[in-house]
C-alpha cells in the first residue's frame, strides 16, 4: 500500500520551497558575535600610570582597524600576572565567556605580558576554555598572521614573560636580602604592619626625625610628632609621603598594649596557661585585639590562640628582627640565602619557614621582655609540642590529630576541663591542660577523646 503512494509523496514534498530560517537567524547572529569584542587590560604596579590608558588606546585602535565593535572592558588594576588567582575582571571575563548568553565572540589584549605572565599549562587552559566557547584570543602587539607557527610562537613568548617574572624574582630578592645584611641598614624595618606592641619611628637618610605611624584596628594609621602629639589620621588607602631614601624603626607603642605582651608572657612562663587559657582571659577582661574585622573576615574582634603564639614566637619582643618566617613569594622562596624556585606555590599561599632559613639581625630596637624570658618561653613551647609528638607515637595511632587545647573558662562550674591548670605532672612538673583529640580511624568522623596533657 505504501508503495504505491510513494510518488504522490515525494511530489507533494517537492512542490514546497525548502525553508531554514532558524539556520539563518543562527548564522546572522554567530556572524554579529565573532565582530564583537570586549578588551582586557592589567597592569601589575601603581606606579605605572600609563599603563592603563595606552593600553586602552591601543586596543581601541586595533577593534577600529578591523572592525570589531568593543562593548566592555576588563581592567585589573594593581594586581600581578604571575598567577590568575586574585584577578576578579580576568576570572569575571572567563565567567561571561562561558554564559550561554555571551554577547563577545573576541577577547582583546595588548601582548601576551597583559593576558598573564603564567607558565604555558596555565595560559593554554584559559585559552582553551574561550576556544571551546567560541571566544577568540588576540594580542595587539604580537603581530601573529593567523598562520599555524603562531601556536609555536605563543608559546615561546608565553615563556619568556613567565622567564621575566622569575628573573625579576630573584633580582628583588638579592636586593632585599643585601638590604637586610648590609651595616648601612641594620634595625631597620623591612615593611608592613609592626608587631603588636611596637609602633614605627620614620626617619629620613640622615637619621633626622621625621614623625611616628601607629597603626589602628580599623586599619587607619595616626600620625605623632616627636613629643607624641597627634598630627592627623590617615584613611586605609592613604600612606604618608615618603622618598624611596626614607625608611623607619621600630619603636615602643602605647602603655596598654606593651603591658598586655608583658601579660601574655607572665601568664604562659610563671602560670602555666595554654594559649586558649590566655585568650579566654583577655576577652573577659575586654584587652582590644590587634586588628580588627576591617582587616580581613578572617580577623574577628577576639584574641585567638593562633594570635598568642605569634606573641610568645616572634623574636621582635626581645629586640630581634627575624626576617624571612615566611613564604609568601608566588615565584621564588629564599633557601640557604638563595632564591629558589617555589614548587608549592599553586598549592599553598604561604608556609612557615625552617628556623635555619631565618634571617635574625639581633638588638635592633627596644625589646619587650628579657632575652631569658623569651627562650625559656620558646623551650617550653618546644617541648610540649614534642611530648605530644612522642605520646601520639607511644599510643600506636600515628594518625591521633591535636584538635585545639581547650580551657573556655579559667575557674567555674562552667570551664570545659575542671582539672585545667589544677593538676600537676610528676615527672616534668608542669601544669595539665585540657585538650581535645581525635582518632581518625574511626569512621565515619573520628571519635573525640577528651584528655590532660602537661
Amino acid at each position: 500500500m505504501w508503495g504505491d503512494l510513494g510518488p504522490y509523496v515525494t511530489l507533494v514534498c517537492a512542490s514546497y520551497p525548502k525553508r531554514e530560517p532558524s539556520a539563518m537567524t543562527a548564522g546572522q547572529a554567530n556572524s554579529d558575535r565573532h565582530s564583537t569584542a570586549v578588551g582586557y587590560l592589567r597592569r601589575s604596579t601603581s606606579q605605572q600610570e600609563q599603563s592603563i590608558p595606552d593600553q586602552r588606546a591601543a586596543i581601541e585602535r586595533y577593534a577600529a582597524q578591523h572592525n570589531l565593535q568593543l562593548i566592555h572592558f576588563y581592567t585589573d588594576d594593581a594586581i600581578t600576572g604571575t598567577r590568575t588567582k586574585g584577578r576578579k575582571a580576568f576570572q569575571a571575563m572567563m565567567a561571561a565567556a562561558q554564559r550561554g548568553d555571551c554577547e563577545f565572540g573576541v577577547v582583546i589584549v595588548y601582548d601576551i605580558k597583559r593576558f598573564g605572565r603564567v607558565d604555558n599549562d596555565e595560559a593554554g587552559h584559559y585559552r582553551y576554555v574561550l576556544r571551546t566557547h567560541g571566544v577568540e584570543v588576540r594580542y595587539v602587539s604580537e603581530h601573529f598572521t593567523g598562520h599555524s607557527t603562531d601556536d609555536l610562537l605563543r608559546a615561546v613568548k608565553q615563556w619568556q614573560a613567565r622567564e621575566e617574572s622569575k628573573d625579576l624574582s630573584k633580582v628583588t630578592i638579592r636586593g632585599l636580602l643585601s638590604k637586610v645584611t648590609s651595616n648601612q641598614a641594620k634595625g631597620r624595618w623591612m615593611g608592613g604592619v609592626p608587631p603588636f606592641g611596637y609602633d614605627l619611628r620614620y626617619e629620613k637618610p640622615s637619621g633626622a626625625f621625621m614623625f611616628y605611624v601607629r597603626h589602628m584596628r580599623d586599619r587607619t594609621k595616626e600620625l605623632f610628632d616627636e613629643r607624641w602629639t597627634l598630627l592627623r589620621t590617615l584613611r586605609p588607602d592613604e600612606s604618608p609621603a615618603l622618598t624611596r631614601q626614607d625608611h623607619c624603626r621600630l619603636v615602643l607603642s602605647g602603655q596598654d598594649r606593651v603591658e598586655t605582651v608583658g601579660e601574655i608572657y607572665q601568664l604562659y612562663l610563671e602560670e602555666r596557661r595554654g594559649f586558649t587559657a590566655i585568650a579566654d582571659r583577655l576577652n573577659r577582661l575586654g584587652v582590644p585585639t590587634i586588628r580588627g574585622t576591617s582587616w580581613s573576615n578572617k580577623c574577628g574582634t577576639r584574641w585567638t590562640c593562633s594570635v598568642i603564639r605569634q606573641i610568645l614566637t616572634n623574636p621582635a619582643y626581645v629586640g630581634d628582627l627575624a626576617w624571612n618566617r615566611r613564604t609568601h613569594g608566588k615565584i621564588n622562596q629564599i633557601r640557604n640565602g638563595e632564591a629558589v624556585e617555589r614548587t608549592d606555590a599553586l598549592i599553598r599561599k604561604w608556609r612557615f619557614n625552617e628556623e635555619l632559613d631565618w634571617i635574625v639581625v639581633r638588638d635592633t630596637h627596644p625589646p619587650i621582655v628579657s632575652r631569658s624570658v623569651w627562650e625559656r618561653t620558646n623551650w617550653m613551647i618546644r617541648e610540649q609540642a614534642q611530648l605530644f609528638v612522642k605520646e601520639t607515637r607511644d599510643t600506636g595511632s600515628p594518625k591521633l590529630k591535636l584538635l585545639r587545647r581547650m580551657t573556655f573558662t579559667w575557674t567555674g562550674s562552667s570551664a570545659r576541663f575542671l582539672l585545667s591548670q589544677l593538676a600537676i605532672c610528676a615527672h616534668c612538673g608542669s601544669r595539665y591542660e585540657g585538650c581535645v583529640v581525635q582518632n581518625a580511624r574511626r569512621k565515619p568522623q573520628g571519635k573525640r577523646e577528651h584528655k590532660y596533657l602537661c
